[in-house]
């Protein structure tokens, strides 16, 4: 089984997330709010950034990201519970949403069959970048809570 090589999508504002390839696979997505346009390729490290998330499931075909966006949309937007990263977006962040954008690192089940191995293997670079986010800056992004 070969490693896929970690590469995010360019930031794409959040309306357009959909656009991003692969998105209907589990993986891994940053959000960020920028005050001006985000630099054309994704620095994993970016300060605007406000929540590193996940999503791999327990399925055999996985949890898509479409489905993790949907849910921190709607947390995000009305408080509902569903996405512990949205409901804490709408308390910190939720007048910036015109300057929000996401960037994304789908893992192809194609390209990892093996559930137990794709999944691991998303938590770990989640976790990552969040370790790397958290030295840098000593503190989490403002929407992850642990």
């Amino acid at each position: 089984m070969k490693i896929p090589k970690i590469v995010f999508s360019k930031w794409i504002r959040w309306p357009d997330r959909r656009k991003i390839r692969n998105s209907n696979q589990p993986g891994v997505y940053l959000i960020a709010i920028f005050k001006n346009l985000p630099p054309k390729k994704a620095n994993l490290l970016d300060k605007e950034i406000i929540y590193v998330g996940e999503t791999c499931g327990n399925t055999p075909r996985g949890r898509k990201l479409t489905k993790r966006w949907c849910d921190f949309n709607r947390s995000a937007l009305t408080g509902k519970k569903g996405h512990s990263g949205g409901q804490r977006c709408r308390g910190i962040c939720r007048t910036q949403f015109s300057n929000m954008y996401v960037t994304a690192f789908p893992v192809p089940i194609s390209e990892m069959k093996e559930q137990m191995v794709r999944n691991s293997f998303i938590r770990y670079v989640e976790r990552r970048i969040i370790w790397g986010y958290t030295y840098k800056y000593n503190r989490l992004p403002y929407c992850n809570t642990k």
